[in-house]
């Protein structure tokens, strides 16, 4: 019996009677391995019609496992996504928008629902068929139904294999450590105060944006042992300002992200020496504008480049280049950190008696 997965299609058609579709998408990679799964099934029976019938619903079965394994194994890193950390869910929605994957993953599962609907009702259908071309009829029908819905999820399945991709390069942390982040506009020096606090080793460059994604080192900064601290992109969300292409709109989405999902004090940058690119009073903007959104957050002012430029203003000045004032600052973490470790009195005191 001819197989419908097979016939050589007219241009710009599919195997499943989908027409104008473009070649090498992952819809029809999936599609395209399924079909090709079936025509390696062979057929049993003691007559001809039982051979049909045989053949065609085993056809229809193990292509439709094939679509199922493909769409559950893209699921699967995300059925327990309620459970990730406040940070990781926070870049995927940076990455991706907000409720995007969550949608996608729903529309793939509505998929699985459908073909394991079709399917039945070709398998319900098919013992009472004897006729070859029935047998034919209703393969197609399968292949054609199938062919649809996995069509119809192809920008879903695009979205989900770019939150693997999240998963596997960005950083994981740990909800349970005390955490310092370092933000500011790009070229202002956060990268190069990460690499001398902690054990991380981000790219430096004099070009803004060198960093695109969260690097989070680990520094010992009290006795409550290592202190994430998470480097962010550069930031330069500002109320009424065009976006500046894709690639800097997702590193500031980032950057908030890591702000909005974790605790504790968070290292503002600042150039005085303008160098970066903008000059002081957009930074401090940039600053109050930050106070405001997250006021239960301590911030940090922190001037870099003193070896170019000091100021008279009470902020704690450094030089990633000299580190002077370096010491200063793990210090100052240090405290700020340690004001939230109970004491032997207080642990002593919440001890039921």
């Amino acid at each position: 019996m001819p197989n419908p997965a097979r016939k050589q299609s007219r241009p710009g058609s599919r195997p499943g009677g989908i027409a104008g579709r473009r070649e090498g998408t992952r819809a029809q990679e999936i599609l395209d391995t399924a079909f090709h799964q079936a025509t390696r099934i062979s057929s049993s029976g003691r007559t001809r019609e039982d051979r049909g019938r045989s053949l065609t619903l085993r056809k229809i079965t193990r292509s439709s496992s094939v679509l199922l394994r493909h769409l559950s194994r893209r699921r699967a890193p995300f059925r327990k996504l309620d459970e990730f950390a406040p940070f990781t869910r926070s870049l995927l929605s940076a990455r991706l928008g907000e409720g995007t994957l969550e949608r996608s993953l729903k529309r793939l599962r509505v998929a699985e629902e459908r073909l394991l609907r079709f399917r039945a009702e070709e398998e319900r259908r098919i013992p009472g068929l004897s006729d070859p071309e029935d047998l034919r009829k209703s393969l197609k029908r399968f292949y054609g139904r199938a062919a649809s819905v996995i069509h119809e999820i192809e920008e879903d399945l695009v979205t989900i294999e770019k939150a693997q991709r999240v998963l596997r390069r960005s950083p994981a942390l740990d909800p349970a450590s005390s955490t310092v982040v370092v933000t500011g506009f790009p070229n202002v020096g956060k990268s190069s105060l990460i690499a001398l606090l902690t054990s991380a080793n981000p790219k430096v460059a004099s070009y803004p944006f060198t960093t695109l994604s969260a690097v989070v080192g680990h520094a010992t900064l009290n006795r409550l042992g290592p202190t994430q601290m998470v480097d962010t992109p550069g930031l330069l969300e500002r109320e009424g300002k065009p976006a500046r292409g894709i690639t800097a709109v997702q590193a500031e989405r980032e950057a908030l992200a890591a702000i909005a999902s974790t605790q504790g004090p968070i290292i503002y940058l600042l150039d005085p020496s303008e160098t970066c690119g903008w000059n002081l009073e957009a930074q401090t903007q940039l600053l109050s504008s930050l106070q405001q959104r997250y006021p239960q957050r301590e911030f940090i002012p922190v001037e870099n480049k003193t070896d170019l430029v000091r100021t008279e203003t009470p902020n704690l000045k450094i030089s990633c280049r000299t580190e002077e004032g370096i010491p200063e600052l793990r210090k100052l973490l240090g405290e700020i950190l340690s004001r939230n470790i109970p004491t032997w009195e207080d642990l002593y005191n919440a001890t039921p008696a």
